[in-house]
Formats: structure tokens, C-alpha cells, sequence
């Protein structure tokens, strides 16, 4: 089991205790990476050392989407109504609307921002995107097309699978909100690999029932809903895996070079508007056909 990482705050802006694990969160519990290394959290602001997040491997990877998977088989995506994803992730929301002071004090000390620019940006339009896409869910549907008296012609939108994301260090828990929320408003399971550099947006807990549950497993008594892995060297082993359907990034100069030559077959053009991955290899990019 991981420990527990606890702190203080007392200041003018935000005066409260706040806790959290600092394992790979998988399969509803913290816990050390497979081989027990630790990832150095550091203040921004001063250099001091905030407290150590477990690394994960390509091993914690692939447990924690077969977790996912088992989510979807049996008590997520097809098996759980668009009304109760969008009631579930609406509760999510109003958690963070009433402990928006402690989420806002921990992205100012994981971060280096000011508590009002924190509270006033990266919070509130953190909560505007939950709450939109929540209202969302149970509005996702398909058509009945017109064909004659014999046939009926229909479609229907079904969740994609397990969905590894990828998110960077600037806007880290808005940008965890716009990858998470409509990923699970549409069914999906998730895998998600935060920044190197700012990983404790992600993980602050609040109150429920007098017991304390980390805030991104959305308080879904199903506890594997939401997989969450925090894994270094830019995500390879995330995007290596077979079996997730989709891989959403924050495009980076930095990153998508390297992910587009370490994962050979595996990107592929997002829609005709969007611009494709320079030409690394000085030749023609092709992309395959997905499967």
C-alpha cells in the first residue's frame, strides 16, 4: 500500500489540511509501482521537495487496462444508463464546486500559479467542463433511417473502448477534466498519464459520508471505473497497448515527434481538417487502416 501524503495549508488565500495517496491509483486502490520507484514532486516556487509519487512501469500499465477492460464487462459503458454517467459525473462537479479553496491551494503549490488565477481559470472552467459534458450523456443518440415496409435501419453510438490519454504540465487538472469528462460521458474507461512535473491536481480527496475517496474516482461505488497511472519516458508504454482504442494528447513539439517514431503503425489522421505528423522520416507518412 502507498502512503499517504498530507499538508497543511495556512495562509491568507486557503487555510485547511489536505491528503491523498501517492501511489499508481489502479483497479480502486493506491499502490507502489512494481519495481518501487518513486518520482520526485517538486515545488515550483522554491525548489523544495512537495512529497514523491510512485513510478509506474509498462507492467502497471497493462494491469491497470485490464482493469479498465473489466470495468466495461461488467459494471460501466453499456451496462450503466447515460442518465446515471451523467448524474455520476455531474456529482463530480459539485464535490469540486464545494472544496474548490483546497483544490485551487494544491494547483497553486503543485503548479507555481497564484490561488486566485488557480481558483478563477484552471478550477472553475475545470468545473464548467465536467458539468457540460455531464448533461450531455444521456443525450447521445442514434437515427432511425427510412428504408421501406420490410427493413429497419438504425444507428447507434457505443463507447469506444478503454481510452489512454495523455495530459501536459501547464493546465493539469483542466486539462484532466477536458480528457476525462467526455470520455466517461460517452461510456468510455480510462488510462491516464499526467505530467512529469505537476501530478498532485489529480489526486486530492474530499469528504463523502465522513470517509474520504480520491476525488477522480467520481465517488461510483463500481471503484474501477476510472483507472489512473502515472507513468514516465512520455507515455510509450500507453500508446504500445494494443488494446486501447483511442489515445487523445495535448499536442507537444516535444512529444508527438517521439511517439510518432517509437509506435511505427499505430497514428493514424484524427479527420481530413487535421494536420498531419511532420515528415520525420523525409518521406510520405501513410497511415494504416485501423482495426
Amino acid at each position: 500500500m502507498a502512503p499517504t501524503f498530507t499538508h497543511e495549508f495556512k495562509n491568507q488565500s486557503y487555510t485547511g489540511k489536505t491528503s491523498f495517496g501517492t501511489g499508481v491509483y489502479i483497479d480502486g486502490q493506491f499502490r507502489d509501482g512494481s519495481n518501487g520507484t518513486t518520482i520526485d514532486v517538486v515545488n515550483p516556487t522554491n525548489g523544495s521537495l512537495i512529497t514523491k509519487i510512485a513510478e509506474a512501469t509498462a507492467a502497471d500499465v497493462n494491469t491497470a487496462v485490464k482493469a479498465a477492460q473489466k470495468a466495461l464487462d461488467t459494471t460501466w459503458g453499456l451496462n450503466t444508463s447515460g442518465a446515471e454517467r451523467g448524474e455520476l459525473i455531474g456529482k463530480l462537479a459539485r464535490l469540486m464546486e464545494r472544496d474548490q479553496d483546497e483544490l485551487s491551494a494544491i494547483e497553486a503549490l503543485d503548479n507555481g500559479k497564484t490561488f486566485g488565477w488557480a481558483k478563477g481559470v484552471d478550477i472553475a472552467f475545470s468545473i464548467q467542463t465536467i458539468k457540460y459534458f455531464a448533461g450531455w450523456a444521456d443525450k447521445i443518440t442514434g437515427q432511425t433511417i427510412e428504408t421501406d415496409e420490410k427493413k429497419l435501419v438504425y444507428t447507434r453510438h457505443e463507447p469506444l473502448g478503454v481510452v489512454g490519454q495523455i495530459i501536459p504540465w501547464n493546465f493539469p487538472l483542466l486539462m484532466f477534466a477536458w480528457k476525462i469528462a467526455p470520455a466517461l460521458a460517452t461510456g468510455n474507461a480510462i488510462v491516464i498519464k499526467v505530467s512529469l512535473r505537476f501530478v498532485c491536481a489529480q489526486r486530492p480527496s474530499v469528504k463523502l459520508d465522513s470517509s474520504r475517496a480520491p476525488l477522480y474516482l467520481i465517488l461510483i461505488p463500481r471503484r474501477i471505473i476510472l483507472p489512473f497511472i502515472h507513468l514516465p519516458h512520455r507515455g510509450l508504454a500507453l500508446i504500445l497497448l494494443r488494446p486501447i482504442f483511442l489515445h487523445p494528447l495535448t499536442r507537444l513539439l516535444v512529444i508527438v515527434p517521439i511517439l510518432a517514431l517509437r509506435v511505427p503503425g499505430r497514428v493514424y489522421p484524427l479527420s481530413p481538417t487535421y494536420p498531419p505528423f511532420p515528415d520525420l522520416l523525409a518521406r510520405t507518412p501513410t497511415y494504416p487502416s485501423p482495426r
